[in-house]
């Protein structure tokens, strides 16, 4: 799996900063504490994090404003939770606001030293510049050896932006700085989180470094967002693939399924009859290029849950005429404007709901969602499966060739890899809570389930906001609503990444499209939830 980290930090030569070699792994560096983290009570201990710095970490937005909870301390609290739901993990944050390392240094021992932390996060660069690169690396030093003494984990942060500056700008103070951090981070064998390089990656490749800002010099809580997900990189578990949620994209779209054509991303969008944009009064499918944000004319009128596949220069979509059809209709283009379309399966009896289809070998093997009759579905709902040799007529298989019967498995994605099926889906948890899982077969009869799961589960990171085009009154919206679901996960694989999205909500109808990215390749990504 690659690093969140080591990926940026070697990304630097781009900048024209040297390549580091001895910056602590992020894979590793937390290893023991990721294994207490583990441990169940009364064999486990309280985990002491402490983030010490400036306004930033402290938690100013727009001055005076103090978002404690939206800013990276308490974001990256809140992953941890997720994940280690046994551990008991007390952030301490003795940030304050305007100071510089200088002064954070002095009183180091009685503040920071005092609270015993497992990990510590140190975050001074942006008012630094104040006093200069020597005596910054003279404060710096002081409070790493202090901290390295004493056998605490110390993780360095590079600068968030200030928009006085051009975060291109090889020659700025704060490039400057950063370049110093990453220096020290190599020099002592610590952990590195390069923000600056977060947004400089952002910039370069065409947002706006405003999009992630409260003010000029503060982050608001996307900003904070990109830096907390980085520093989850060091929490992780071992070998579990990193997902970095980037926010919600459009809200009452559920359904949605990624695709490259062309050499382009697109994303084939279910529309609800409901949906604000919607002046068909009925569901409708379309295909939106994800870049410039164009819609493509609406296709299949009155028919939903459609899923996308695009094996060379024809695009085929699936998708039911309503919920619970019998049917399954396949439709397909040349040009993503005009469409053919056949009834690609039918079963008589059936409530068939979403789908997903794959490549295997010299055919095609399509997962299906069933909800009834009971003899079919047992615990509905349940995934069924169906192959073909020409994706326009499809023969369903027979039992046991099933996922599975014994409990709630609906909203399939189906992927194939070297041997293996890997198929991600929608499990019920306790209390009423919807998390994706990840489960894979060699013949679609016998199942293992990854000891990662789950690869999605809700989380406040959900309700940013990536599409900042959506207007307030919908943000504002967006922020209230209730949230115990990641569902209707999809994915694909473009320019080195893996585009992800998936569906947030309360299942009762309020559920919005969200967007997350993987950084690698979509095979290693679905591997990775197997480690040998």
């Amino acid at each position: 799996m690659k690093s969140l980290t080591y990926l940026l930090i070697l990304s630097h030569s781009f900048f024209g900063v040297h390549a580091l070699g001895q910056v602590a792994s992020s894979e590793e560096y937390l290893s023991d504490l990721k294994n207490e983290m583990q441990k169940k009570w009364p064999g486990n201990r309280s985990v002491t994090l402490v983030f010490h710095g400036h306004s930033v970490p402290a938690g100013y937005f727009k001055t005076p404003v103090v978002n404690t909870f939206g800013a990276y301390p308490m974001q990256v609290l809140r992953l941890i939770k997720d994940q280690y739901p046994y551990a008991v993990v007390n952030v301490i944050n003795t940030a304050i606001g305007g100071e510089n390392a200088e002064s954070g240094a002095k009183r180091f021992a009685t503040e920071v030293l005092i609270h015993k932390p497992d990990v510590l996060f140190i975050d001074y660069a942006l008012n630094d510049r104040g006093i200069g690169l020597e005596k910054a690396k003279m404060a710096w030093e002081s409070m790493i050896r202090q901290a390295l003494d004493q056998g605490i984990k110390v993780i360095l942060l590079t600068p968030s932006p200030d928009q006085r500056e051009d975060i291109l700008k090889k020659e700025s103070a704060l490039e400057a700085h950063a370049a110093q951090i990453r220096g020290l981070s190599e020099k002592y064998s610590v952990g590195l989180i390069d923000s600056y390089a977060l947004f400089q990656e952002k910039v370069s490749s065409g947002e706006a470094v405003s999009d992630y800002m409260s003010q000029v010099n503060h982050p608001n809580e996307k900003g904070h967002s990109l830096i907390a997900n980085a520093l989850y990189s060091y929490f992780n578990p071992p070998g579990k693939p990193l997902i970095q949620k980037l926010g919600t994209v459009d809200p009452d779209i559920v359904e949605t399924s990624p695709f490259v054509f062309n050499n382009k991303l697109y994303r084939l969008e279910s529309v609800k009859d409901y949906h604000r944009d919607n002046a068909l009064g009925k569901p409708y499918l379309q295909v939106k290029e994800v870049e410039s944000g164009n819609t493509l004319p609406y296709f299949g009128k009155g028919y939903i849950l459609g899923s996308a596949f695009v094996p060379g220069d024809t695009a085929w979509v699936y998708g039911v005429d309503k919920p619970g059809s019998p049917r399954v209709t396949v439709f397909w283009s040349t040009d993503l404007k005009n469409w053919k379309s056949k009834i690609a399966l039918s079963a008589k009896g059936w409530e068939i709901f979403n789908t997903s289809v794959c490549k295997v070998d010299n055919r095609y093997v399509m997962a299906f969602e069933v909800g009834a009759p009971e003899e079919v579905t047992g615990v509905r709902f349940t995934t069924r499966f169906a192959e073909s040799k020409d994706l326009l007529n499809w023969t369903i298989l027979p039992e046991p060739r099933v996922y599975s019967k014994d409990r709630y498995t609906a909203c399939p994605t189906l992927r194939y890899y070297d041997g293996y099926y890997y198929m991600t889906y929608l499990e019920h948890r306790p209390e009423r809570q919807f998390e994706t899982y990840i489960v894979r077969s060699t013949d679609l009869i016998t199942w293992e389930s990854s000891r990662l799961n789950p690869v999605l589960q809700f989380s406040p990171e959900d309700k940013l906001i990536y599409n900042t085009t959506l207007s307030e009154e919908l943000q504002s919206e967006i922020v209230d609503h209730v949230n115990i679901n990641n569902s209707d996960f999809d994915l694909c694989e473009y320019k080195g990444k893996v585009h992800i999205y998936y569906s947030w909500g309360n299942q009762r109808g309020i559920e919005h499209l969200a967007y997350a990215i993987y950084e690698g390749s979509e095979r290693d990504f679905l591997k990775g939830f197997f480690p040998e």
